[in-house]
C-alpha cells in the first residue's frame, strides 16, 4: 500500500544482531500484525505460484524482524514488541502497544512460514523459528483458556489461534492443552451457531448460520475459516460436527457478496461486483472482507469435497 513501505531493520535480541526487513508506515512505525501479514501472505504466494527463489531472502528477513520482537514477558502476558517505531536514526520499542489478534497471527504466520520451508529442498532457516511459533502458539492457548475459567464470559476461539494449532500439528508438537483448545472450539459451534432455520417468524431467518447472532459476514468468515484448519486435528466425530457448522455458515456469508442485482445501484458496479460487504448493517467493503470470505470458501469446499478427511 501506498501507506507503507518495506525496509531494512536491524534489530537485536540477546547477543544476536538480527537483519530484518520490516513495513513501516507514514508515521515511522512498524507493527508487528502487518509485518506477520506480510509473511503470511508472501508464503501462501510462493507456494502458489511457485515463486519462491526470488522472494525468500525478504521472507528471512521479515522472519528475522519477528524473532527480533519475541520477548516472552510471561509476567507482564507479552509475547511479542508489537510496535516499533524508527525516527531521526533511533529505534524505540513500544511496549505498551497491543492489538487484539496481533500475537496469535503473528504465531499461525511464523508457523505456516517454517512449515512451508520443511517441504523445500536447500533452504535453510533457523531453529529459532520454529521453537518461537511453538512457544507462542501453547503460551496464547494457556493464557485464553485459563483467561475463560476464571471469568463469566462464554468461550469464544480466536481464528488465528485456531490456524496456529492446526500448523503446530503438522510439526507434531501439538500438547494436551492445545487438543483442548481445539476441543472446545468444536463444541463452540453447537453452542453459539444459528444451526436451524428459525420457523416462527419470531426470529430472524437472515443470520441462519451466524455465530453469536452477529450480523456480522466478516466475523463468521474469520471462524468458519479457522474451524475449518481443524479438519486434520480433530476426531472423526469432531469433523462431523465442524461439517454441519461450516455449510450454514458458507450459506450466511454468501449473503454479504455484490451480486448484479445490487452492484447496479453502486457508484462503481464492475468495481465491487463479487465482493463481500462486512454485515447487514455496513455496505463497507474491503480485501480484507473479500479475503476471508474466499478463504473460508475454498477451505470449506475442500472439506466437502473430503480433501482434508483423509
Amino acid at each position: 500500500e501506498e501507506a507503507k513501505h518495506l525496509q531494512h531493520c536491524r534489530l537485536a535480541n540477546g547477543n544476536h544482531q538480527l537483519e530484518g526487513m520490516c513495513l513501516v508506515e507514514k508515521d515511522s512505525a512498524s507493527r508487528l500484525a502487518n509485518n506477520a501479514m506480510l509473511l503470511l501472505a508472501m508464503t501462501e504466494y510462493a507456494e502458489t505460484t511457485g515463486g519462491f527463489d526470488s522472494s525468500f531472502d525478504t521472507m528471512k528477513k521479515v522472519a528475522n524482524y519477528i524473532e527480533a520482537s519475541f520477548v516472552s514477558d510471561q509476567k507482564n502476558d507479552k509475547l511479542f514488541v508489537q510496535k516499533i517505531i524508527y525516527q531521526n536514526g533511533e529505534v524505540k520499542l513500544d511496549h505498551e502497544f497491543s492489538e487484539n489478534d496481533g500475537e496469535s497471527q503473528t504465531a499461525f504466520a511464523l508457523a505456516r512460514f517454517v512449515n512451508f520451508l520443511e517441504k523445500k529442498r536447500g533452504f535453510r532457516y533457523r531453529s529459532e523459528w520454529k521453537e518461537i511459533a511453538h512457544k507462542a502458539v501453547e503460551f496464547l492457548v494457556t493464557k485464553q483458556m485459563e483467561s475463560y475459567a476464571n471469568s463469566t464470559r462464554d468461550f469464544v476461539p480466536d481464528p488465528w489461534l485456531l490456524h496456529g494449532i492446526s500448523q503446530i500439528y503438522k510439526m507434531h508438537l501439538h500438547t494436551a492443552s492445545m487438543t483442548k483448545y481445539a476441543d472446545e472450539a468444536v463444541s463452540f459451534t453447537t453452542k453459539y451457531q444459528i444451526q436451524t432455520k428459525p420457523s416462527d417468524g419470531k426470529q430472524r431467518v437472515d443470520l441462519y448460520g451466524s455465530f453469536l447472532h452477529d450480523a456480522s459476514g466478516t466475523a463468521s468468515a474469520e471462524l468458519s475459516n479457522g474451524l475449518c484448519s481443524l479438519f486434520p486435528v480433530v476426531s472423526r466425530d469432531q469433523r462431523q460436527v465442524l461439517q454441519e457448522s461450516l455449510l450454514p455458515s458458507a450459506k450466511f456469508q454468501l449473503q454479504f457478496q455484490f451480486r448484479p442485482e445490487m452492484a447496479l445501484y453502486m457508484k462503481d458496479p464492475q468495481r465491487i461486483l463479487g465482493g463481500m460487504y462486512e454485515a447487514h448493517d455496513s455496505l463497507d467493503m474491503s480485501n480484507y472482507d473479500s479475503s476471508q470470505n474466499m478463504m473460508s470458501f475454498l477451505c470449506i469446499a475442500n472439506v466437502m469435497g473430503g480433501e482434508l478427511n483423509n
